[in-house]
């Protein structure tokens, strides 16, 4: 009779293992289930920006740091790109570009300078294209500006350093008026209409800017390289 209900007991005991199960650690001191015993982890592997992948290390379950991880400081600030397709459409003006109205890109043309930011290009589009904050922000300065059309300023702590971005271009109705915050992403116009007074009768398309500092500079061309080191290229720094 002992040895059947002795096979009761060990029987079901036997089959946990073969069901996946895990029997618990108890610690003989308290009869009390170990907290040190290892965690079953869901996923194997973490796929990373770059493609590659990387495994779990730890007793928690941790993923390894992928490449761009281990390298990346730790004030980084996190950006935001000001338009759709903001890299690929940056097409006909760059960052640094010194033109003039015979060697323009854009016929007719009336400046003459090294270009202080870069252009992003929406003539093929009717529809209304949002612009966007990189990050937090306050509005600085938002109104209708010679040059451009509806333009506005945004200060930003970019990378621990005092930063403003600057948008021409938009319809000035649309703006985010100034004084106010603005969170990263966040929508803050759309770009005027082409060939208008939206856009002081410029192509459609975005005037993008980053001037280090806080006082407000609208210029869209700057004479010398010296005046161009206190403007940053975005395409270094919106990765």
């Amino acid at each position: 009779m002992k040895k059947s209900i002795f096979k009761l007991f060990l029987v079901p005991i036997l089959l946990l293992p073969l069901a996946g199960c895990k029997l618990p650690f108890f610690n003989p001191d308290t009869n009390l289930p170990s907290v040190n015993q290892p965690i079953a982890c869901t996923e194997e592997a973490k796929l990373c920006p770059d493609g590659t992948a990387v495994g779990r290390t730890g007793p928690n379950c941790e993923f390894t740091p992928c490449p761009d991880e281990k390298t990346k400081p730790d004030d980084q600030t996190l950006l935001y790109a000001p338009i759709k397709d903001f890299k690929a459409r940056i097409t006909k003006k760059f960052f640094g570009t010194y033109i003039t109205p015979k060697t323009s890109p854009i016929q007719p043309e009336k400046f003459i300078g090294y270009h202080t930011g870069v252009d992003v290009e929406y003539e093929d589009i009717t529809e209304d294209v949002p612009v966007f904050a990189i990050t937090d922000g306050e509005v600085k300065y938002s109104a209708w500006t010679s040059g451009y059309g509806g333009a506005m300023v945004i200060s930003h702590q970019i990378n621990n350093e005092a930063v403003l971005a600057v948008y021409g271009h938009l319809n000035p109705d649309s703006m985010i008026k100034k004084g106010q915050t603005v969170k990263a992403g966040q929508k803050i116009g759309v770009l005027g209409l082409g060939y208008s007074n939206q856009t002081d009768n410029e192509r459609k398309h975005l005037h993008f800017a980053l001037y280090r500092g806080t006082e407000i500079n609208l210029r869209g061309y700057v004479s010398d390289q010296k005046s161009l080191e206190q403007w940053l290229d975005p395409l270094n720094i919106i990765k």
